[in-house]
């Protein structure tokens, strides 16, 4: 302490760290029995539905990749201000039914207060559903704007009810020939509007498609009271 030192030589090393190891089924495993998610039972069947919903995918080496999906939730909630990819929720909800499982709780005593965090949760999460859409937005591509997979079928379809231009009737690629509004031959079909930047799948439909128009004119469009858009 308090020495004085003279350096003999300076030098700058250039480098760069490395990303930590992909985390192995043994390791999450271990990590969720550590944390109290799921019991010897369950623990495999929460894996496997992660795995499902193309959350994440396992190499051969039997390790998880984040999907990009995964990764847009995860950045979607923590922008909500909830880490729904972290234990803290699950493990205290499943910490409680333990204890009613051993005796020391009863389920009255558990029950109301779990449910009213899970309702917080839920009304935070639906008030700022946005945010997950602007999440899934930075990691894919506007459904229905890849031209190798989607085909225009008519353009100034149907008027917008958001900006009230005109949408594009699209249909994904491999199916069926049908063009115009025609049947439900090919694969499904989608209106795009283009100024929104925004896509809205349509129900399979087993006839044809057309634009809705007022009964008593011809020539005006026929618009949903609630939503504004145009009535197919």
């Amino acid at each position: 302490i308090g020495s004085r030192i003279v350096p003999t030589s300076l030098s700058m090393n250039a480098g760069q760290t490395s990303p930590p190891q992909l985390i192995s089924e043994v390791e999450l495993i271990a990590l969720m029995d550590r944390n109290g998610i799921g019991t010897d039972a369950t623990i495999a069947q929460h894996i496997t539905t992660i795995m499902d919903r193309k959350y994440a995918e396992k190499d051969g080496n039997q390790r998880f990749h984040p999907t990009k999906l995964g990764i847009a939730l995860v950045e979607g909630y923590n922008s909500m201000g909830y880490q729904l990819n972290k234990p803290d929720l699950r493990r205290e909800m499943e910490s409680e039914c333990n204890a009613v499982a051993a005796g020391r709780k009863t389920r009255d005593q558990i029950l109301g207060p779990v449910l009213s965090k899970m309702l917080e949760c839920f009304k935070i999460v639906n008030a700022e559903v946005h945010k997950l859409d602007e999440a899934v937005a930075r990691h894919f591509n506007n459904l229905g704007s890849d031209s190798s997979q989607y085909r225009v079928l008519q353009a100034n379809f149907t008027r917008c009810g958001s900006c009230n231009g005109m949408t594009v009737l699209k249909q994904r690629t491999g199916g069926g020939s049908n063009r115009g509004g025609g049947g439900d031959s090919g694969g499904s079909k989608l209106l795009q509007c283009a100024p929104c930047s925004k896509s809205f799948l349509m129900p399979r439909y087993n006839r044809e498609v057309r634009p809705g128009v007022n009964p008593n004119n011809q020539h005006e469009p026929l618009i949903c009271p609630i939503c504004q858009f145009q009535v197919v």
